[in-house]
């Protein structure tokens, strides 16, 4: 074959691709997303205290700030406010790994997390809120904000837990007072940031001083709120396009 011919013809294959790509992105974009966010909530808690756990943690969380700068497929992204504040996170990661154990680190760590998810949040939040069409990309953004409102929260009470010491009661499964240890304290308080959200509280973790008791019933309200008119919409959104298209 004429190697001009050939050429031709790989163009069209390449802009095909290019367009499959782009497309492939732009409505699965929050796939990665929501299975880091996903995987990120489920290790913080499940984790055991070990060194290695802390590692993958980390990469975890840097998969997770990478697919959040790059969700729109935009290579600009890492210069904004968002890239600024995810390098800011890993950042943070690295400082409590290389002085972990002290009350410094963990400040540092639960600051820069705060930041970074509560942009991520407000990010994601602009596209699933100005959706016009419920699609399968809609529905992820939606649970992927739910799940980072956790999280958030979540490194909220370790701030307030290092900063004020004693703000919550910890009990063990004999429902005797414990004491979080500064390795366990992500798992303790991922739980208890999932278990306020959805308002299931099982008593085992009991904020006890006014901001701690403050943040609880806030995150509470958030995830009640959130459901009814987030999800509400949705629905009302998804119900409509539906009827459209029967009339068509």
């Amino acid at each position: 074959m004429d190697p001009a011919v050939r050429d031709k013809k790989c163009v069209p294959d390449l802009e095909k691709r290019s367009i499959s790509w782009k497309k492939f992105w732009r409505e699965e974009r929050y796939s990665v997303l929501l299975a880091s966010v996903f995987i990120y909530v489920l290790l913080s808690v499940l984790l055991p205290e070990r060194t290695w756990s802390a590692i993958l943690l980390d990469a975890v969380f840097f998969i997770l700030v990478l697919s959040v700068v790059f969700e729109a497929v935009r290579f600009r992204s890492i210069f904004s406010v968002l890239g600024l504040l995810g390098a800011v996170a890993l950042l943070g990661h690295g400082v409590a790994y290389l002085w972990r154990g002290t009350d410094m680190a963990r400040i540092i760590l639960a600051v820069s997390s705060i930041l970074f998810i509560a942009a991520a949040i407000l990010r994601v939040s602009r596209h699933v809120m100005r959706s016009r069409v419920v699609t399968g990309d809609t529905i992820r953004g939606a649970i992927i904000i739910y799940l980072l409102v956790g999280a958030l929260f979540s490194s909220v009470y370790i701030l307030i837990e290092i900063v004020f010491p004693g703000s919550f009661l910890i009990t063990n499964s004999a429902g005797k007072p414990t004491v979080a240890s500064p390795a366990g304290i992500s798992r303790f308080f991922g739980y208890f940031s999932m278990v306020t959200l959805t308002t299931l509280g099982y008593g085992d973790i009991v904020p006890i001083r006014e901001l701690s008791r403050t943040m609880a019933w806030i995150e509470a309200f958030i995830g009640q709120i959130y459901l009814a008119v987030t999800i509400a919409r949705l629905v009302g959104i998804y119900i409509a396009q539906e009827s459209k298209r029967s009339s068509d």
